[in-house]
């Protein structure tokens, strides 16, 4: 019997990019049976397209939530509908990811060779160039949320992703509950995704001649809180690991008093709710 395999999107206010988007996952060279998008309350013109584009394309169901959920909020809901319509594996996106035709048919080449023995696994696609490959898949320890590969038994052992980080880590943390089950996640040199990664905002010093580059806090107050805090939730109980991002986060705090005071509250703000717990949608794009 044929798998149900099903590709999730989550989409918000890039309406441009959706489409490109779409036009690649109904391109894939290995079918897909349903894509499930979930527009996050988009103010611009996703709805009025999506209400289109469906009609022409049955497979392609949209859902749009009564408020921006945030990338993690997102991801939860689309994975939880695709699972509960009964997907036997989900790949999922970002709206601004277009991969290449091949790229699902290359997770499963590798899936025929790396579970012949009966062992379950989830995949990464290729979406940050990474050339760092002795064979065609290779371990990893952490995935972004653009082309990752979700097998059915994965979500029933491991459970969904967190809808509480809003942004920011909720990738990471998941993955590593992931692998404390004792799943591996194989990432796939030839699942090729063209994603653009935000760039990151840099400093640039001159000390005589020493050219010096500091990686400062992304420019938007609301990304640095969300940043700064799911640092150190990611962590959950184990102190050690929480200690050591609490340390990351406060050296945070004195870059931003050297270089964009006004992100200080913001940095202080989320090393607070971080120590004491606290998740949540807080700040708004």
């Amino acid at each position: 019997m044929k798998e149900h395999g099903a590709a999730v999107v989550v989409t918000y206010n890039r309406v441009d990019k959706l489409e490109s988007c779409l036009k690649c996952l109904l391109n894939q060279t290995f079918s897909l049976t349903t894509i499930y998008i979930i527009n996050n309350a988009s103010t611009d013109k996703t709805e009025t397209f999506l209400d289109e584009f469906c009609k022409t394309h049955p497979q392609v169901k949209y859902m749009t939530t009564n408020e921006n959920l945030g990338g993690a909020g997102g991801f939860h809901h689309a994975i939880k509908w695709a699972y509960d319509e009964g997907a036997d594996w989900i790949w999922g996106m970002d709206d601004d990811a277009f991969p290449d035709n091949n790229a699902l048919e290359e997770i499963m080449k590798q899936r025929t060779i790396l579970e012949k023995d009966g062992s379950i696994n989830c995949y990464w696609s290729n979406c940050n160039h990474d050339e760092d490959f002795k064979e065609d898949s290779k371990i990893v320890v952490a995935w972004m949320f653009v082309g990752f590969f979700l097998p059915r038994k994965v979500i029933e052992n491991v459970g969904n992703c967190r809808n509480d980080f809003f942004i920011y880590f909720d990738d990471i943390e998941y993955a590593s509950r992931i692998i404390n089950y004792g799943y591996h996640i194989y990432k796939v040199k030839n699942s090729i995704i063209n994603h653009k990664d935000a760039i990151p905002n840099i400093k640039k010093l001159k000390i005589g001649n020493i050219n010096i580059q500091i990686t400062l806090l992304p420019a938007e107050t609301w990304k640095t809180y969300y940043l700064i805090r799911n640092n150190i939730l990611r962590h959950g109980k184990d102190k050690k690991k929480r200690n050591k991002s609490i340390r990351a986060c406060i050296r945070h705090l004195i870059k931003a008093l050297m270089w964009n005071p006004r992100q200080v509250k913001y940095v202080w703000l989320g090393l607070i709710d971080g120590i004491w717990g606290k998740s949540g949608k807080i700040f708004s794009p």
